[in-house]
């Protein structure tokens, strides 16, 4: 029931009056039953009201908990929690669907398969929920399921474990997340509408939740076709360092990981050192592919790759962090570096960390004027360098991870 099902209640002074009235013109017996019924009614109505209460209180405590940087795991979890205080259930549970078939490092975390979230003693695993709702013929566009004993007492009923449940869907429109169920009446008893309404509600908030956040996965899936649409520009660009924006992202995110950055902090890197060189689509082939020896123009027309790569991205708002990275990752920690010859923590450390990587992967990749250097030779070079071109403490990190560096690289 909701509140605006909820019958006014009627002032003091007409009660008063209407039990006066009763009084004088009824048998003492019939008073005292009318009595008895008003005040069953009253009862009734209080109950209705804290049902009611505690119902808008829930959501209210959910709805408030509606941000794209909540995952629906753990919105998940907290609406269980909250849910256990005014359901008369044994068990609930959420199981959320998969929403892709892989993850992407481009991407944030993504849900590749079946959750289950359980609080209290749940009688079915993830396997036996999927095919309990089978069982059920529950779709997106479902109604709330309500199981009694009625059905589970049947000697054909498959999850005897179960002897009372309601599940209802976590969709927006006809896009299916998940399930919200719960199982087995803490008093035995049956589950009803009150019960199954509430649970609808909850249902209903958690789907369009994730139907947020699903949408805001594919936004960021657009965006990493785009940069995968550049990376690949890179490589078509010059044959040498085909690979080379992807191998440096990988060992870039390493190097972040060994220096304790998780998250999106993660995901910056990662897109940072795809796109590091992207400005390099703006370089004469002729001076990409040189076989020898730059000359002085053509190392300063090269050394405008950084901010051609700056410009070039500049307008997409949603990489305003990798922007720092494709101008300054050829800064040095002595401030002899371009394109603004930024000393030591004045450079970005997401730059510093590319740095690394990228002179990492550079000296142990073949170009049209030399081999690739020996392991021995990048390690002392790097070691050489540290506190001069490069920041000591990325040098340390990346040595530090050397291991998984060189799996990494192949």
């Amino acid at each position: 029931m909701s509140i605006m099902d909820v019958p006014p209640l009627r002032a003091a002074s007409h009660f008063a009056a209407d039990t006066a009235e009763s009084a004088a013109h009824a048998a003492p017996g019939l008073l005292v039953q009318r009595i008895r019924q008003l005040e069953a009614e009253a009862e009734s109505l209080s109950v209705n009201l804290a049902a009611t209460y505690e119902e808008i209180s829930l959501l209210h405590r959910i709805a408030q908990n509606l941000k794209i940087s909540k995952s629906d795991e753990e919105l998940g979890r907290v609406a269980l929690e909250w849910m256990q205080e005014v359901l008369p259930a044994q068990a609930l549970a959420i199981q959320l669907v998969p929403v892709d078939e892989e993850e992407s490092l481009l991407t944030k975390k993504t849900r590749t398969n079946h959750v289950l979230l359980s609080l209290g003693p749940c009688p079915v695993d993830s396997e036996e929920f999927t095919r309990l709702m089978a069982h059920l013929g529950l779709t997106a566009a479902s109604r709330p399921r309500v199981v009694n004993c009625g059905a589970t007492d049947d000697p054909g009923w498959p999850f005897p474990a179960i002897r009372q449940m309601i599940a209802v869907p976590m969709a927006e429109g006809q896009n299916l997340f998940g399930w919200l169920a719960a199982f087995n009446h803490s008093q035995d008893r049956e589950f009803g509408t009150v019960e199954a309404s509430l649970m609808n509600s909850v249902g209903a908030i958690l789907g369009i939740h994730s139907g947020n956040l699903e949408l805001y996965r594919q936004q960021s899936e657009l965006l990493a076709g785009v940069v995968r649409a550049l990376t690949s520009a890179i490589d078509a660009k010059d044959p040498y360092t085909c690979g080379h924006s992807d191998r440096v992202a990988r060992v870039a995110v390493r190097i972040a990981e060994e220096l304790g950055f998780e998250g999106d902090a993660i995901n910056t890197i990662y897109l940072s050192g795809l796109l590091h060189d992207i400005g390099k689509i703006g370089i004469s082939d002729a001076v990409l592919r040189k076989p020898g020896k730059l000359t002085d123009p053509e190392y300063e027309h090269i050394k405008t790759h950084v901010e051609i790569g700056h410009r070039i991205l500049v307008d997409l708002k949603k990489l305003d962090d990798v922007l720092p990275v494709v101008l300054y990752h050829h800064e040095s920690w002595n401030g002899q570096g371009y394109p603004r010859q930024l000393p030591a923590e004045e450079i970005p450390l997401a730059a510093r960390i590319v740095a690394v990587a990228d002179s990492f992967d550079a000296m142990g990749s073949d170009r049209p004027y030399r081999k690739r250097m020996s392991d021995e030779r990048i390690d002392e070079i790097l070691q050489s360098g540290a506190g001069k071109q490069w920041d000591p403490q990325v040098v340390d990190a990346f040595f530090r991870a050397r291991d998984d560096i060189r799996r990494i690289v192949g």
